[in-house]
């Protein structure tokens, strides 16, 4: 194993954490240093609702990323973190196994910021305590990264983007890459799209097929989406074109639909336009809206647990999450409160209606020296455990 991999604990480096004792389970950890800034990058929830995550934090004194992992229990209690002082990995994707090992998934850089790795594109595999066990790294364009990860029969299917440059033009590249279980391709496949397109995306179904949405053009241009079923071995099972643009989010619902995330932006006001987001799915191939959110919000993605559908939305600084029932009427909302200038990551809300959401802190910094003249803010990590059931009555 290389040894630049060794992982140190810095349970006192670099980090301070601040946990608010709330009631139950609930907490607020506040995980940051004073002299880097720290950017969560994925986290997971398991099934004894602990936390995994990943974060990269920038060290405003000699300018450097590094990536970190952490273990955090239900009730808010860092129970190890690691950091990887070589690389600056950017991590989306992480699995827990039933062995409690971890996989991993993103792009690396060396610590200073270069795209010197081969390939770029990253795939970790580490022990339950992060100790890493083995890495491989695959080639998806210029300065590529995972952002999807999902276990197969035989393997792990991953979707990765990077960039492309050739003399006549410049774009994103789209790879998904198949590997077995120890890291080894298997096969890949490469799309070069536009620029500017966004939010292409990879799914797992229930049957362990997938979805593939491949979002060639810009929002503009686009007035249809191809999506593919295919197969854990590539395999294209099946091809259709909806008349539903700007796709951002899609989901499995219980029985079998296809939920999407959709928005648009409309007119509310002479000249002034809001965006407007939407849920919709796929009845006879027609294009069918289930619910229609009202003008402004902010939707951060759909979770669906315990008989009900969640939607997750920011407006005005403020969290929103929207309780739909199966034919999804909104049955509830649940506001908070986001003190300061904060920015939601990612969330998760699990069958006891526990909300865990992390965010990012924004703090203006004291004093601009010569050595963070460039940064004005601290930015910290915000993880909060909140039980939604007393705010939905």
């Amino acid at each position: 194993m290389n040894h630049k991999l060794i992982l140190l604990s810095f349970c006192h480096l670099l980090l301070t954490s601040t946990l608010c004792g709330q009631s139950g389970d609930e907490f607020q950890l506040l995980i940051g240093g004073p002299d880097s800034s720290e950017y969560a990058s994925s986290f997971i929830i398991d099934e004894k609702e602990d936390i995994y995550m990943a974060t990269i934090a920038f060290h405003r004194i000699d300018r450097r990323s590094r990536f970190k992992l952490f273990k955090i229990s239900k009730d808010g209690a860092v129970l190890w973190s690691k950091l990887y002082p070589e690389y600056n990995a950017t991590i989306f994707p992480i699995i827990k196994q039933n062995d409690g090992s971890l996989i991993l998934a993103g792009g690396a850089q060396d610590s200073v910021g270069s795209y010197t790795l081969p390939g770029s594109t990253y795939l970790l595999k580490t022990d339950p305590f992060g100790n890493p066990l083995w890495e491989k790294f695959f080639h998806c364009g210029d300065r590529g990264s995972i952002s999807q990860l999902f276990q197969t029969y035989n393997g792990w299917l991953m979707m990765a983007d990077g960039y492309f440059s050739k003399a006549s033009e410049n774009g994103k590249t789209i790879c998904l890459i198949k590997t077995d279980f120890d890291g080894n391709q298997i096969w890949g496949r490469q799309y070069n799209i536009h620029p500017d397109a966004e939010g292409t995306i990879l799914t797992q179904l229930q049957n362990g097929q997938f979805l593939f949405i491949l979002r060639e053009k810009t929002f503009k241009e686009e007035k249809t989406t191809t999506i593919q079923t295919i197969s854990p071995d590539g395999e294209v099972l099946a091809q259709k074109e909806v008349n539903v643009a700007g796709i951002s989010d899609v989901i499995e619902a219980t029985d079998g639909s296809i939920i999407f995330q959709t928005s648009e932006n409309i007119q509310v006001d002479s000249g002034v336009y809001e965006s407007v987001a939407y849920l919709k799915t796929i009845r006879a191939d027609a294009c069918i809206t289930l619910h229609k959110f009202p003008a402004g919000y902010s939707i951060r993605g759909i979770k669906i647990t315990a008989g009900h559908n969640y939607v997750a939305g920011m407006k005005n600084k403020k969290f929103i999450i929207f309780k739909l029932n199966k034919d999804f009427e909104l049955v509830g909302e649940a506001t908070i409160q986001l003190e300061g200038k904060k920015f939601i990551d990612a969330f998760f809300i699990t069958n006891e209606e526990n909300l865990i959401f992390n965010c990012i802190v924004q703090k203006p910094l004291p004093e601009l020296t010569e050595a963070n003249k460039k940064t004005k803010y601290n930015y910290d990590i915000q993880v909060q455990k909140i039980n939604l059931t007393p705010l939905f009555k």
